[in-house]
């Protein structure tokens, strides 16, 4: 996610509006020009104008979080009433593919479908074995308020009115067709219907763009959401959050009312990760000197991701032969693996691949 405007205006990406607009005065009241004549002050108030111009409007903020400052600069050149998803798809393509970041990008792509809203939570190896609580950012679409999601402000019903373009103030439409009974006839008869633009009245409401909204009749909500990871989940498994999706007129007017917001689970790459996963088992190394090699040892391990210290225990019995332990060989501790989803008690093998430290020169 591009961060640059939260970064000067000294706020986090999940900075309400109110906190917004207390960062950007108590900054423009530093570095305005006629209180800090310094040279630089001058060109630092217009940054920190600018990304409150942006962050301030709800459906330029967001664009700006899926798009950064390419999306705005597209924004102004493509046209200012486009909806996000317009932007995507004049940007990218029908298929909105960004080519870094997916169908836009907040913790991972976005894709909307039916009034739901598909997003990527990416959460570290040790929340999936711990299971954890975190709190995710989505950004929804509502109704307009002001227009109830009609795009248009109207005027009152029994003082404005205007005759429909379409009908000529007829309140039907007449159109040729052929006769019903010979379909190949090149017989055509004059047919008239209702008009749909003023459903027969012959006149329409005088209306005007929403400003609101645009004229596109939905507004972005931001929300934020707790999210419950469960032990033992894994990358592909979905988090369903009922009736946080798309609520706009249009996914009502179908009978769905609020969509869901579904979070798909991605692992983190993580590049000195101590534990690694396959299937419910899990692989990691320790260190042991050279004398527990060859006697063996009882002592604390390593450290678990719960915290928990793991004892091993190898110690050479008397009057037997015990094989030395050599680098690179493997121990089993097993139920010491990931817990199984939905059942946690039940847990995977820990694989620890061993390496003996040797003695240094000196000590020879």
């Amino acid at each position: 996610i591009e961060t640059e405007y939260y970064a000067l205006l000294q706020v986090e990406p999940s900075a309400s509006e109110a906190e917004l607009k207390k960062a950007y005065r108590k900054l423009a009241m530093q570095c305005h020009p006629d209180r800090n004549p310094a040279p630089e002050m001058a060109d630092r108030f217009k940054d920190i104008s600018n990304a409150y111009r942006v962050l301030s409007v709800a459906r330029t903020r967001e664009v700006y979080d899926r798009f950064g400052k390419a999306g705005i600069n597209n924004l102004a050149a493509l046209g200012e009433h486009l909806t996000a998803d317009q932007l995507l798809e004049a940007m990218y393509g029908p298929s909105g593919q960004h080519p870094h970041h997916g169908r836009g990008a907040s913790n991972g792509s976005i894709k909307r479908s039916s009034g739901s809203i598909t997003s990527i939570l990416i959460v570290a190896l040790a929340d999936l074995y711990n299971g954890c609580s975190k709190e995710v950012n989505i950004v929804r679409y509502t109704g307009c308020t002001d227009c109830n999601g009609s795009g248009r402000i109207f005027s009152s019903a029994d003082v404005k009115k205007k005759p429909c373009a379409d009908c000529m103030g007829s309140g039907y439409i007449s159109r040729l067709a052929h006769h019903h009974s010979q379909p190949q006839s090149r017989q055509q008869q004059m047919v008239k219907t209702q008009c749909t633009a003023c459903n027969g009245y012959g006149s329409v409401s005088i209306s005007s763009t929403c400003r609101k909204c645009s004229a596109s009749g939905i507004l972005p909500e931001r929300r934020k959401l707790a999210v419950h990871v469960e032990k033992g989940m894994k990358s592909g498994n979905k988090i369903t959050l009922r009736g946080e999706g798309d609520c706009t007129p249009d996914t009502v007017a179908n009978g769905n009312g609020a969509g869901d917001a579904i979070l798909v689970l991605r692992q983190k790459i993580e590049s000195n990760a101590k534990f690694i996963r396959h299937g419910n088992d899990l692989y990691t190394t320790a260190t042991i000197s050279l004398a527990e090699a060859m006697f063996g040892f009882d002592r604390v391990l390593l450290t678990h991701m719960d915290g928990r210290g793991i004892r091993v225990k190898r110690m050479q019995q008397p009057q037997q032969q015990q094989k030395t332990l050599q680098p690179g060989e493997v121990l089993v501790i097993k139920g010491e693996g990931m817990p199984q989803y939905r059942r946690p008690f039940d847990k995977g093998d820990l694989y620890i691949r061993v390496n003996v430290e040797l003695p240094s020169a000196e000590w020879l």
